[in-house]
């Protein structure tokens, strides 16, 4: 609900659905999600190589795999795609082109290290206690070992 509205409601909404990775949810790309297979394929992760972010693959092979999409997700993201491109419309030629999912409005990705400084001060201004991005994923994979989900799975 804190991030409800703010430019990083989308990457966190994904993260705590599928405990993603910072790089992952920010190399996530249309291509890679499937809305009639209702699948989401994470096979890149963007990083920052000195002012240069780029795309490269994902931390291990494993880390490649594909996802279901719910109802809730699959919803999300149709609205999240018509946002982005009423906004590339809004935006006309100043609109950065690209296929990446986490976009600021007009386009441009976000940087990894904008992502975490944004998390924190949301945590900060809503009072809620300080915790790292990372453990996003390490609180999701709690929840599913609790649901009753085997390990191996998760």
């Amino acid at each position: 609900q804190s991030v409800k509205g703010t430019p990083i409601e989308v990457p966190i909404t994904l993260c705590c659905h599928y405990a993603l990775r910072r790089g992952e949810v920010l190399g996530l790309q249309w291509k890679n999600v499937d809305f009639n297979k209702r699948t989401i394929t994470i096979c890149n992760s963007v990083v920052r190589a000195g002012k240069a972010i780029f795309q490269e693959s994902t931390k291990t092979l494993s880390s490649n795999r594909i996802l279901p999409m719910d109802g809730e997700i699959y919803s999300y993201l149709k609205l999240h795609k018509k946002h982005q491109e009423n906004n590339c419309d809004l935006f006309g030629n100043t609109y950065t082109k690209n296929d990446f999912v986490c976009t600021w409005d007009d386009g441009r990705p976000f940087s990894p290290e904008y992502l975490s400084h944004a998390f924190k001060r949301i945590l900060k201004k809503n009072n809620l206690p300080n915790i790292r991005f990372h453990d996003i994923r390490h609180s999701v994979a709690t929840g599913l070992l609790n649901s009753g989900i085997d390990l191996k799975v998760i």
